[in-house]
């Protein structure tokens, strides 16, 4: 066999091992010629392979992203938020009015309404070059006069599939608070949101988005309703998905998420507009604070064709702060007849968080998802409380349970 090597600098070399100098730094694709005779088939037979190699340091990453989102406010004022997909990058404003600022968010009062070209400029040292990385995110902003609250959006779009619904809002924005209702008595928070039905039927999801206006020192609301149709072939009563999270260092979030259906595909919402998918993520946020994390799951239903969906979502704390204020017990309450409930547990918190259910009766539970059957007519008072090393937190409500229990109408 004949050894033909191609350096990528324009010289070439020979024989089945071999070494090379390059004289300058650079990105060079070495390849590999392999060729015979072949005597029976009396022609030449080929072989072809190429590598990439890096000469006298790594260049700037290929993966350098920085991406910028406008939040106005109202009256002038517009918030600013910058992310990368570097750690420790360094952040340069051009607001499109001559004013400039540094960091990952910015507030900037524009004096006049207008169209502005507002760029920022994401940079990074790169210590195998001794050079700094640079890359640019540019977005025209609108500021314009009128009521802060004209900047609110609550249109949504549902997708049904089976018993349930995932949920796709239309303008994700992290200053906006987000509260459903599902039409069946149970309510979800968060950008997008989805819900198990335990019952064919028509239902009316409406999203109310609101936010305080610093400037107006008001808060505004934006209102939308959808109705879906839920069919009579249901998916699995009992599928539910959860998350557990841990903090790392430099904003840094191992993420996990469970499902007690085979084949679950995981879609996660990581409050800072920015999504993933499966069911590990690492995920590093800009700047610290408090995140709404939500992890919708769903698998697909061979029996109609269609998918099957619902949510878990969490609250987290990255760089500093309390971490107890993450351990928030919250469940959703499923009536499913003839004094049987389902309580469905949206508890967020860390790694190895520990639940102990008390149902008014005198009957107790330790699982994650439980159901109880009561036993006599009457007003219940139902209990969560969660647990995570020195963190507990508790919520309760109440059940009331009609005629006879058990009895067939």
């Amino acid at each position: 066999m004949t050894y033909l090597w191609d350096f990528g600098d324009g010289n070439q070399g020979y024989g089945p091992n071999t070494g090379h100098q390059y004289n300058a730094p650079g990105v060079y694709t070495i390849c590999l010629s392999v060729y015979t005779w072949d005597p029976v088939a009396q022609d030449t037979c080929f072989l072809h392979y190429c590598e990439p190699i890096i000469i006298g340091g790594l260049p700037c990453s290929p993966n350098f992203i920085v991406e910028m989102d406008a939040q106005p406010q109202g009256n002038g004022l517009v918030t600013f938020v910058a992310t990368s997909t570097i750690p420790n990058t360094n952040f340069i404003w051009y607001f499109g009015d001559g004013a400039q600022a540094f960091g990952p968010t910015a507030d900037h009062v524009y004096a006049q309404t207008g169209t502005y070209g507002v760029c920022v400029t994401g940079w990074y040292f790169n210590e195998a070059t001794q050079d700094t990385c640079w890359i640019e995110d540019c977005e025209p902003v609108i500021v314009g006069n009128g009521n802060p609250c004209d900047a609110l959006n609550a249109e949504f779009t549902p997708f049904v599939g089976g018993f349930g619904v995932n949920i796709q809002n239309a303008v994700i924005n992290s200053t906006w608070t987000y509260l459903w209702s599902f039409g069946d008595g149970t309510q979800g928070y968060g950008p997008n949101a989805g819900h198990q039905y335990n019952a064919p039927g028509v239902y009316d999801i409406c999203l109310t988005v609101y936010t305080w206006d610093p400037v107006a020192q008001d808060t505004c609301f934006a209102y939308h309703c959808e109705v879906i149709t839920i069919g009579d072939t249901p998916c699995d009563p009992d599928f539910a998905v959860e998350l557990a999270w841990n903090a790392g260092p430099n904003n840094t979030v191992f993420l996990s998420g469970g499902s007690n259906v085979p084949e679950t595909y995981f879609i996660w919402y990581l409050g800072d507009g920015s999504e993933a998918y499966g069911p590990s993520v690492t995920h590093t946020y800009a700047q610290p604070g408090t995140y709404t994390v939500c992890m919708a799951g769903w698998y697909n239903n061979i029996v109609t064709g269609d998918s099957c969906w619902t949510e878990d979502c969490a609250i987290i704390t990255v760089g500093g702060g309390n971490p107890c204020d993450s351990l928030q017990a919250c469940f959703v309450t499923n009536e499913l007849g003839n004094g049987g409930y389902f309580f469905d547990n949206c508890t967020g918190g860390p790694l190895g968080t520990q639940y102990f259910w008390t149902f008014g009766d005198g009957a107790t539970s330790d699982g994650t998802n439980v159901d109880h059957q009561y036993t006599a007519p009457g007003t219940y008072q139902v209990c969560l409380t969660a647990f995570w090393q020195q963190c507990a937190d508790s919520t309760c409500t109440t059940v009331t349970v009609f005629g006879e229990p058990g009895a067939t109408p």
